[in-house]
């Protein structure tokens, strides 16, 4: 069995990362371009409903992607596994996931939403857009064979289509009905363009192989990352739907616009964590125990602090960028991005804390962590959403996202000693700050 040389290997992570930097970017920048112009041409009430719909059929792929996709890639990145047999096994029961998915969609939306017909049919439109996901198999493929330069290709040309799609809309003066069936294309689109790069790239790939026992072996592996999985979607997503369904749209129009700035903000602390991990492998591999812990504690301390003075510019610079991107019909989305702002600090906590209990192997209680941070999310949206509406959710955002990024530590004692790092950082992070160079430095020359 022959193995890449190790500096081929390093040459292709680095382009890897670099295409995934990429394709994020260019996505973040053109769901914020082309969502501003959608978000100003629609008003708040349809662009509330619009993302209502979205985030609505969103908690149904729990079920289609079932956690399946960090299991197809270690299985395919296996050395001598048949990469065939488990992406059309993983297609094949993806697609059966799917259709159940698509089942409890029609079932739920005519029992909670039957007072209003056009938020069902929406529903039941983009709910389609579930049934492409299951190419997402394909995606995995490419991801384990180190070639993310095809995947980011393809969700370029998806974004490009798509965005060009949503200005003739615009132009066309076209109705609501259109932009949920123009945001379920973006998904079938770009399902297209994977499947498309698979035949350019290896043809032989396209020929359908699975395996029965596969099947059996790929759910019983991926349930326990499904429930972990689940909620994280459920408490990313069920804001959204609960002011739907306690107010009315037009406050998740305004809470969706503030979403759309919060996200490039939460951007930050990720890319600064998948840049500095490789220096913390490295002192782990080293076993060099005083090292490894100062750097995890600079480490924290850089992602924390970085959000930290993000979310302070974008907190103040709030009224500014709303009236001058969204315009003045959405300058109730400023209160709620002022709070929404801070979930950069929650999801950067969570975040270092996630790449050290990685690097530990301490993952064996990360989903009870997501599962407080859900229950916590529902409770406490239940009790603000009815009085302070959408500014209330924003809160419930921000304690959620510190909860199971912070708070959760100290309730886990294998995850102590994690809580003990993030407090250490957040109080002595301006000086740790002045420490990176040398940590990064010394990661270069080991």
């Amino acid at each position: 069995m022959s193995f890449m040389p190790v500096k081929g290997t390093s040459r292709r992570v680095l382009s890897n990362i670099a295409w995934a930097f990429l394709g994020k970017i260019v996505s973040l920048l053109s769901v914020l371009f082309v969502g501003i112009l959608v978000a100003r041409y629609l008003g708040p009430a349809q662009y509330g409903l619009l993302n209502y719909v979205i985030s609505y059929v969103a908690i149904f792929t729990i079920i289609s992607n079932f956690g399946l996709d960090d299991i197809e890639v270690r299985e395919m990145s296996k050395p001598g596994q048949t990469c065939q047999v488990t992406m059309w096994t993983g297609i094949r029961l993806r697609l059966l996931l799917a259709a159940t998915a698509y089942v409890l969609i029609v079932a739920t939306t005519f029992m909670f939403r039957p007072e209003n017909p056009k938020a069902v049919g929406f529903i039941l439109i983009y709910g389609l857009s579930i049934f492409p996901t299951c190419l997402n198999s394909v995606r995995n493929y490419f991801t384990s064979q180190l070639l993310n330069k095809h995947i980011v290709q393809s969700e370029i040309a998806r974004t490009i289509i798509c965005a060009a799609i949503k200005i003739i809309l615009l132009y066309l003066g076209a109705s609501l009905m259109w932009f949920v069936i123009a945001s379920a294309l973006d998904i079938f689109i770009v399902s297209i363009g994977y499947y498309l790069s698979l035949r350019s790239h290896k043809a032989e790939m396209c020929s359908y192989s699975a395996d029965k026992k596969l099947t059996r072996y790929l759910l019983i592996e991926a349930f326990p990352l499904m429930l972990s999985s689940s909620a994280i979607v459920i408490y990313q997503r069920i804001d959204q739907v609960m002011i739907g369904n306690m107010i009315d749209n037009e406050s998740v129009g305004y809470f969706a616009t503030a979403g759309r700035f919060a996200d490039l903000v939460v951007f930050v602390p990720i890319v600064i964590c998948q840049t500095l991990t490789p220096i913390l492998v490295k002192a782990k591999s080293e076993k060099s125990v005083a090292d490894y812990n100062s750097n995890s504690r600079i480490f924290v301390s850089a992602i924390v602090w970085s959000s930290i003075i993000l979310a302070l510019i974008m907190s103040l610079s709030a009224f500014i960028l709303i009236k001058l991107t969204f315009g003045q019909a959405y300058l109730a989305s400023v209160p709620i991005l002022q709070i929404m702002a801070w979930k950069a600090v929650g999801t950067a906590l969570a975040t270092a804390s996630g790449q050290l209990i990685i690097i530990d192997r301490m993952q064996k209680w990360t989903a009870v962590r997501n599962a407080l941070g859900c229950i916590v999310c529902i409770i406490l949206n239940l009790l603000l959403i009815p009085t302070y509406g959408a500014v209330g959710s924003a809160v419930v955002t921000v304690i959620t996202v510190a909860f199971a990024g912070l708070i959760s530590n100290a309730m886990i004692p294998s995850y102590r000693k994690y809580f003990k790092i993030q407090i250490e950082a957040l109080i002595y992070g301006p000086s740790d700050m002045l420490k990176l160079k040398s940590m990064y430095q010394h990661g270069k020359n080991t």
